[in-house]
């Protein structure tokens, strides 16, 4: 599993495709955070996220960026929808920004 996800983090192009085709709406996402986000967070205690959804993707690949899509879209408080359109317009955006390479 760790090359595919190493491969597709050194692709942007393909990474691109498969966050433009992912349609977040159309997922049904489970959202577990640990601890609970109404809860006060005590010393030392940090937060987990974990999004859960079984038996939808096709590849460790699609799985991955899909994922991570919905990961930042949660964080950012974007809508599913927010931020559509074409491989161009997300690739700079991707590139530099989301998976930034040295």
């Amino acid at each position: 599993m760790k090359s595919e996800i190493t491969r597709i983090l050194n692709d942007v192009k393909s990474f691109t495709e498969i966050w433009v085709k992912s349609e977040l709406r159309n997922i049904d996402f489970k959202i577990i955070e640990i601890p609970n986000r109404d809860l006060a967070r005590g010393d030392g205690i940090e937060s987990l996220t974990l999004m859960v959804c079984p038996n939808v993707f096709s590849s460790t690949e699609e799985a991955f960026v899909t994922m991570l899509k919905k990961f930042i879209y949660y964080n950012e408080e974007w809508a599913d929808d927010q931020y559509d359109g074409t491989n161009d317009s997300w690739i700079d955006s991707l590139s530099k920004r989301q998976i930034p390479h040295t």
